[in-house]
């Protein structure tokens, strides 16, 4: 018993660590991809920044709902804190991501008491136990 126990969780390592191995590669590769073609990140950065800045707290507002639907869709936190980070400063990126998790959780629970009782629900009228 403790064999699958313990290859069970190795599962679960192994899936994590290439899931993180994935995303090390593809910004390697983009990296590479971006040094290729020539691309200029300061230009870039400032091409960026102009653009987003363009939005004023529409941008913000987008940038919530957006945060809250990748949270629901297990988009990792951390990569929208350092994008809201970059873009809108600390304050209003903190207010913003904390503000988007919420809304994220709320989708999340809404997802599963809509679709989660028939499942949590036996025939018989009585609820499963979760262990």
């Amino acid at each position: 018993m403790r064999g699958k126990a313990g290859m069970k969780q190795f599962g679960i390592f192994l899936l994590r660590a290439a899931r993180a191995g994935s995303l090390i590669v593809f910004c390697v590769v983009l990296y590479a991809l971006f040094q290729r073609c020539g691309v200029d990140f300061q230009s870039l950065a400032a091409f960026t920044q102009q653009y987003v800045q363009r939005f004023g707290n529409l941008g913000i507002a987008l940038f919530f709902v957006l945060s809250g639907i990748g949270t629901f869709f297990f988009v990792p936190r951390q990569v929208l804190s350092l994008v809201a980070g970059y873009f809108y400063g600390w304050k209003i990126a903190a207010v913003t991501v904390s503000l988007g998790a919420g809304l994220g959780c709320l989708l999340s629970m809404a997802y599963g008491g809509f679709f989660g009782k028939k499942f949590f629900s036996a025939e018989n009228g009585q609820a499963h136990t979760v262990p």
